[in-house]
């Protein structure tokens, strides 16, 4: 995965996308066992339930990566779960056990980095973007005994749209994922710890914001984020005109999905909307194949985003702006070329403006993927240190 930003991807303008948004709920809602009236064209549920967050919908056998079959079974789950209004909607993801348990098994969830925006993009269903940083990833916490609460994220494999980037969006799906594991399974404790990357970095790092508010039931133990999307403020901007600006669409039709102030029609250019079904036939490296070609002037009206777009962008997609309620340990790669690493320098510095402890582990020449794969052992050495209640290590 190259390009400028975190892990990324959706898109439509007004009138197209809530036709588009209404066609894909009502599908959904047949492939459910649902019906149409179940579910709005944002998502939510729209018919009185009484059933709380984390309720497990449904549940069905899911074939695992060939790297996890030895060692896990998996069930693909839809459950409930709220949107950055507090209204209930569905989500879907898996909820991954390790064959070998310990007598009082806890709980990782693994937030995924960039898929894409549309249903084909599911993580639980299309192994093709289960990508192979997850697999390591995952991996490394079943061999541990954990179990592991994979959210696909609102709007990638259930109605509405995908807030892509929308860090309240994603947190509370992570949050309300290891609420369906333990619905699942009564032998699991609360403690968790959430592990993401990219995309998924920045949902950890927001999952960590609100465990004692939204997370209330649960004990949060400890925040890993690899390579995490934030200050988009500073991303969002400087990936105009380079390769990886189809991410940038995606983060545009995100917001839209959270904000209804927000038009993508009224902010793309027309080259940049003719190209808007690949979000509904394409995943990640088709949206960056279909976007990268356009100049500046061909991607955006004007050639850049207006400054009140920018800040919107900021207020609901960067981590940092509340301290987080637990430790964290933060990875980067310095070769990475998705999320470069001096933002997560600059996060850091704001993270460390809190007072809780944030190690932050630099890997030299490693590239955005590198930072997964070259610390899967020093990662779980952390969790599990967390687990047991260790102090947390600080380089603030």
């Amino acid at each position: 995965m190259i390009t400028i930003l975190s892990g990324v991807r959706t898109a439509m303008g007004r009138s197209v996308r809530q036709t588009m948004r209404i066609v894909v709920a009502i599908t959904l809602a047949l492939v459910w066992g649902l019906t149409p009236a179940t579910v709005s064209a944002e998502g939510e549920i729209t018919t009185a339930t009484s059933q709380s967050v984390g309720t497990v919908i449904s549940k069905t056998a899911m074939t695992l990566p060939a790297e996890l079959q030895p060692i896990a079974t998996a069930k693909r789950i839809k459950y409930i779960s709220t949107n950055s209004q507090g209204k209930k909607i569905t989500v879907s993801g898996a909820i991954i056990t390790p064959k070998i348990q310990p007598s009082q098994p806890k709980t990782v969830a693994w937030a995924h980095g960039t898929t894409g925006l549309s249903d084909q993009c599911t993580p639980s269903i299309n192994l093709d973007v289960f990508w192979p940083e997850a697999v390591a990833a995952v991996k490394s916490y079943l061999q541990n005994g954990w179990t592991v609460a994979a959210t696909d994220y609102p709007g990638v494999g259930t109605p509405g749209g995908h807030p892509y980037l929308m860090g309240d969006s994603e947190a509370r799906s992570v949050i309300d994922s290891v609420r369906a594991a333990r619905n699942l399974d009564r032998r699991l404790t609360n403690k968790w710890v959430v592990s993401g990357h990219s995309q998924g970095g920045q949902a950890a790092l927001f999952a960590g914001e609100i465990a004692d508010t939204y997370g209330s039931g649960l004990s949060l133990k400890g925040v890993v984020s690899m390579a995490p999307a934030s200050n988009l403020d500073i991303i969002a901007p400087a990936v105009v005109g380079t390769p990886g600006q189809g991410l940038l669409v995606a983060v545009l039709l995100g917001l839209s999905a959270v904000d209804a102030t927000v038009d993508p029609q009224a902010l793309l250019a027309q080259p940049a909307k003719d190209r808007l079904g690949v979000f509904q036939t394409g995943c990640y490296f088709e949206i960056l194949e279909a976007y990268a070609p356009l100049t500046a002037e061909e991607l955006l009206v004007g050639g850049q985003l207006p400054q009140q777009a920018v800040d919107k962008l900021a207020m609901r997609g960067n981590p940092a702006q509340q301290a987080s309620t637990v430790p964290m340990f933060i990875t980067q790669g310095t070769a990475d070329a998705t999320v470069p690493a001096d933002l997560t320098y600059v996060l850091h510095g704001q993270v460390c403006a809190y007072g809780m402890p944030a190690y932050l582990h630099v890997v030299e020449g490693a590239d955005h993927e590198g930072a997964v794969f070259q610390t899967s052992d020093m990662v779980a050495n952390y969790i599990q240190a967390r687990f047991n209640g260790l102090p947390a290590p600080d380089n603030c």
